[in-house]
């Protein structure tokens, strides 16, 4: 039993509801589901009767909500002890982040991790995805907030741990689509004669091959317009030059009337939080705490990107 399980357990049994918990949680449903039957399995019990129309807890379901709410409690009161004992811990943490990723939660977790530890030089670096995965392997930076797509494993990644910190829909960026509610994308046989507008290989790195992948795998085969950043790769789909697959974090930070977005059924993309596996920096533990404890909060401070799939 994990204690990722147990929080997925404690939003199910708040909300008896799956999909309003995987909102909660910034994962998709079925993943939640499969996390909840994983625990079912493992600890030999059923926790909650499901029907079509509601979920309720087993008798054993309430047992072990009283027993994880004491767990997850001395849990975080452990955390804080650690922090508060480890108050003179110092040093540098160089943090690679890229941009419209990081904003709805960051700024809230570099406060409260500059305040436990003043005496911690925090350093943020902007990259791009390309650019990102190769400062790790050049120990440019110790954390990183980076994308990576959902069941695809990298040889670039192979060597970095993670911590999940929300999951985003990918979705087409197009020139302004007049009746964008009548869109869909399986029909857009017109797209097939469109450029992917994206940054360059060196920049664009891993990205551009899983935004090629999905497109082909929708029967759009594009040619490949390169840019040197993310606000040249949109302002040429506003200009009509081609189209381009992010997440949807990013169009929204945008936020320009010469956009469409359509979200791509079924695809979807972590941000997640990312170090090194072999390193032993103290000061790394610290932000991975600090950030589980950011996660683990009843009200955090930054909302779901998307609405979750029913």
């Amino acid at each position: 039993m994990e204690l990722r399980q147990l929080k997925y357990f404690l939003s199910v049994a708040k909300n008896l509801n799956f999909t309003r918990s995987a909102a909660e949680l910034f994962i998709t449903q079925p993943t939640l589901s499969q996390q909840i039957a994983e625990l079912e399995k493992e600890i030999g019990v059923q926790l909650f009767v499901r029907s079509t129309r509601k979920i309720k807890l087993t008798h054993a379901g309430t047992t072990l909500l009283g027993e994880a709410k004491i767990l997850m409690n001395q849990f975080e009161s452990a955390i804080a002890l650690t922090q508060q004992a480890d108050h003179t811990m110092a040093g540098r943490l160089r943090i690679g982040i890229l941009g419209p990723s990081e904003r709805r939660f960051l700024p809230a977790i570099l406060t409260n991790f500059r305040e436990k530890y003043p005496r911690i030089q925090l350093e943020l670096k902007q990259f791009h995805l390309g650019t990102l995965d190769i400062a790790f392997s050049r120990d440019e930076i110790d954390i990183g907030f980076t994308l990576k797509m959902p069941n695809i494993n990298s040889d670039l990644l192979s060597h970095l741990s993670y911590q999940n910190v929300y999951t985003d829909h990918l979705c087409l960026i197009t020139p302004h689509i007049k009746n964008i509610n009548s869109f869909k994308l399986q029909d857009c046989t017109q797209l097939a004669n469109n450029s992917l507008v994206f940054m360059n290989r060196e920049l664009g790195g891993r990205g551009l091959d899983d935004m090629l992948r999905i497109l082909t795998n929708r029967g759009i085969h594009p040619s490949v317009l390169p840019t040197q950043n993310l606000d040249t790769t949109l302002l040429s789909i506003e200009s009509g030059l081609g189209v381009s697959v992010f997440p949807r974090h990013v169009p929204e930070a945008y936020s320009s009337p010469n956009i469409s977005v359509i979200d791509i059924d079924g695809e979807y993309v972590d941000i997640v939080m990312a170090w090194k596996k072999a390193s032993e920096n103290p000061l790394i533990t610290a932000f991975v705490n600090e950030l589980e404890q950011h996660l683990n909060s009843d009200t955090p401070e930054y909302a779901s990107p998307y609405t979750m799939p029913s």
